[in-house]
């Protein structure tokens, strides 16, 4: 269990004899919240109040204090609580009970000595000259009082006085009684003085009520006894349970119980888990089919609140059954904007949007809107922290990762097979003058992207292909593995960059940060994979890089119309032709 304490104020505005709602009387509260109900219940009760700082302390120091006792229910969002103002459990007996005659000179002298103190506790005391001075500033001969809060002699700060003048020796059983000053003020405070920095009074309609109550103690508590449970809203002797659910907007409960999960994580299990940090990320999804309907899904259990989906086709018939996202109502939608809807509804407070878009292509002969498209999808991987790569096709991919290693920004790749599958964060971008040095993520060298293990420059690879060639055929528990593992990767990725760095497969404080991990259902095998860039790739090469930069669109047109070009740039077509020679002058030997 935790503990806190801290200054509480007490005021009364009762129509008559009462303190003003802007004068606070302050005493110590302090607030104990256990982990469980069954803690709550198995709470000793009289034990918890006789704690240090419960009971009024000893001599001319007196104090009295609130305590709590408390169970938050988060997942239920209520509040289980049990005030106390503890005090003992002894008898007294008023001898008598009589009204100050001089109540106004009393007024006078309070008010005085109010706009000395900087705080108004519930105990003072009355010199003989008949000045008003702190309990603990009392000279011999005073008779200490108490600010009534309640209205009678056996208000909870009078018991508490009692309870301090008996340990400190003033009262005793079968002792002489002794006589304390109960008042009730009306005092209004006005403003504070320019010139002295003290407060200004004056007294409010109404007279104030002040008594000198003869007490003398009966019966002492036995075992040390404490009383000061209060009573519940149904007058019970029981604690109060208060349902927050109606008082607050369903998105705030929704947001606040989402994050639960990572809360608990952080609060023993993984102490340096950065919540603020993953809050702050915002992530661009470029497809909105299998794949990107579990990121996104897994990125929200993350704490992402910032998800983009960038896709060009709408959901059929066949989509809902595979994408978590979608349902029968949705067919003929566009996918982007109906995954970004759909993810608002599972937690409204999420920054989501969809970009209906075609991206330009390698292979493919680019159109008119292929140049704002390239434009708008360079806008949108800038603006993001990390992007997905998540399209059927593998020269879909090919754009966003050149912008990618342009830009510096972080990019992972998840692809499928038929029972395999492959997860893929890009090496940290290629230096520009503009800017020399690259966020590489802890990585000591750039490592490969997604195409740095092919000869051959990404084509059109749905020409001439079946129906089964050109979807992406996959065991349907496949999907859901290989975007976990995206975002997992992810996370830790971030995590890393915030910490040490070290090389590829390096560990955060989440774990291991893998390049590549490969999987495959048949013998149900993980592998993780550390490889770095091929100079000569068709995506991430300095050479390609540098075109973009240089280019912009018009190297997109050359890659759609030509499908040698990027092998003629990076050298691939030179690499080739030596390679092809080095096989003949084998063949010539042998």
């Amino acid at each position: 269990s935790s503990s806190s304490s801290s200054s509480s104020s007490s005021s009364s505005s009762s129509s008559s004899g009462s303190l003003e709602r802007n004068e606070l009387v302050r005493f110590p509260c302090s607030l104990t919240l256990l982990n469980t109900i069954e803690d709550f219940k198995r709470t000793d009760k009289n034990e918890f109040l006789t704690r240090p700082g419960a009971a009024a302390t000893p001599s001319a120091k007196f104090e009295a204090s609130c305590k709590v006792l408390c169970f938050a229910d988060l997942k239920k969002d209520k509040v289980v609580s049990w005030p106390s103002f503890p005090a003992r459990a002894d008898v007294y007996a008023v001898v008598s009970e009589v009204d100050d005659p001089e109540v106004d000179a009393f007024d006078d002298a309070f008010t005085r000595y109010r706009c000395e103190v900087g705080s108004l506790g519930p105990y003072f005391a009355v010199s003989p000259d008949g000045s008003v001075t702190t309990a603990a500033a009392a000279v011999p001969g005073s008779t200490f009082g108490v600010l009534d809060l309640s209205g009678g002699h056996r208000s909870w700060t009078m018991r508490t006085l009692l309870d301090g003048m008996r340990e400190g020796g003033m009262l005793e059983k079968d002792g002489e009684p002794v006589t304390v000053v109960s008042y009730r003020p009306t005092l209004r405070r006005l403003e504070v003085d320019a010139e002295t920095g003290k407060l200004k009074f004056e007294k409010s309609a109404g007279g104030s009520s002040c008594r000198r109550v003869t007490v003398r103690l009966v019966q002492e508590a036995s075992d040390g006894a404490m009383v000061g449970w209060s009573l519940n809203h149904k007058g019970k002797l029981a604690p109060s349970v208060l349902d927050l659910k109606a008082t607050q907007d369903k998105s705030s409960l929704a947001e606040r119980a989402s994050r639960l999960n990572l809360e608990l994580m952080r609060w023993r299990a993984i102490p340096s888990l950065d919540t603020k940090l993953l809050s702050e990320t915002s992530c661009l999804l470029i497809g909105a089919g299998t794949l990107g309907c579990y990121v996104a899904r897994c990125l929200l259990a993350w704490g992402i609140r910032d998800v983009t989906f960038v896709d060009g086709g709408v959901v059929s018939m066949s989509n809902p059954v595979r994408q978590s996202l979608f349902d029968f109502e949705d067919k003929g939608k566009g996918k982007a904007e109906c995954a970004a809807e759909k993810l608002k509804k599972i937690l409204p407070s999420v920054t989501s949007s969809g970009v209906q878009l075609s991206i330009p292509m390698p292979g493919h002969p680019t159109t008119e809107a292929d140049s704002s498209a390239t434009a708008t999808l360079n806008d949108l991987i800038k603006s993001h922290t990390v992007t997905y790569l998540l399209t059927d096709t593998r020269e879909s991919r090919w754009l966003p990762s050149v912008i990618c290693a342009s830009e510096g920004k972080p990019c992972i790749d998840v692809a499928l097979g038929l029972g395999s599958w492959l997860v893929m964060r890009h090496g940290h971008g290629v230096p520009s003058p503009d800017a020399p040095v690259v966020d590489s993520f802890g990585d000591e060298g750039r490592m490969a992207c997604y195409f740095c293990a092919d000869v051959v420059a990404p084509q059109n690879s749905m020409r001439d292909r079946t129906i089964d060639q050109q979807c992406t055929v996959t065991r349907p528990g496949l999907a859901p593995i290989a975007s976990g593992m995206a975002v997992e990767v992810m996370v830790a990725m971030l995590h890393r960059r915030k910490g040490a760095g070290g090389g590829g497969g390096a560990a955060s404080a989440l774990g291991a940060v893998p390049h590549t991990i490969r999987g495959d259902l048949s013998d149900y095998g993980v592998r993780s994979l550390s490889t770095s860039c091929f100079e000569q790739c068709t995506a991430c090469s300095p050479k390609v890089v540098e075109k973009w930069r240089e280019e912009g669109f018009r190297l997109v047109e050359w890659a759609g119309e030509d499908a040698t070009y990027l092998e003629d740039l990076t050298g691939l077509t030179e690499l080739k032709r030596v390679a092809e020679e080095g096989w003949e002058l084998d063949d010539d030997e042998d």
